[in-house]
C-alpha cells in the first residue's frame, strides 16, 4: 500500500480506516461478553475466548472439543461423560 500511494495523507487515512475495522468489532465483541455472561461465568467464558482466539494456547484443541460437543447437544446428543 505504502509503495502504490502518492500520498501520505492517503496513506493515514487508509492506516486509520483498517484500525477501525479490526477494532470495532473487538469492541462490540468485549461489551456483549461483559453484558450477556452471569457475572459469576465471565472468567471461565472470557478465557475459553482467547484459547479459540489463540490456538496455540489450547492444548489437544480441548476447546474445539467441547465446542463441538455443546453443539451435538444441541441438537439432542448426550455429551455428558462420553469419554
Amino acid at each position: 500500500m505504502i509503495g502504490v500511494a502518492g500520498s501520505v495523507w492517503l496513506i493515514i487515512v487508509a492506516a486509520f480506516m483498517v484500525g477501525a475495522a479490526f477494532s470495532a468489532p473487538m469492541v462490540i465483541w468485549g461489551t456483549l461478553l461483559q453484558r450477556r455472561v452471569p457475572p459469576h461465568l465471565l472468567g471461565r467464558v472470557a478465557s475459553l475466548d482467547i484459547m479459540e482466539l489463540n490456538p496455540a494456547f489450547d492444548e489437544h484443541n480441548r476447546t474445539a472439543i467441547v465446542a463441538v460437543e455443546l453443539v451435538e447437544s444441541l441438537f439432542g446428543k448426550s455429551t455428558l461423560m462420553r469419554r
